[in-house]
């Protein structure tokens, strides 16, 4: 069984998130920030001091919590950085601030 390659770059850009804050973008169309302490070789990933927008049918629910572990197949895109604002229920999407510096998977 083949394993997922260590010096692949998205690692690499991991590593350098380590102990920053840092969004992420779900496929059910959760937004997350939190500080990143941990991941491993599949994008599994540990954030602390978490803040979870759930977007659904024009209604968002906020939510803190302490730590959360996501797997890493659910992740679409993670990026240094915060939310600058709540997100806007009538765009799909909320903005987010910092530059453009961002893993795609």
């Amino acid at each position: 069984m083949d394993s997922p390659s260590t010096d692949c770059k998205g690692i690499r850009l991991l590593e350098e998130y380590l102990d920053k804050d840092i969004f992420v973008v779900l496929r059910d169309n959760t937004y997350i920030k939190g500080i990143l302490r941990s991941y491993d070789q599949y994008y599994n990933i540990l954030l602390e001091d978490i803040t979870q927008y759930v977007i659904s049918n024009n209604e968002y629910l906020l939510t803190e919590s302490e730590s959360v572990l996501l797997r890493g197949e659910n992740i679409i895109l993670l990026g240094e950085g915060t939310f600058n604002e709540q997100p806007d229920i009538t765009r799909s999407n909320p903005k987010f601030t910092d530059d453009l510096n961002y893993i795609t998977l």
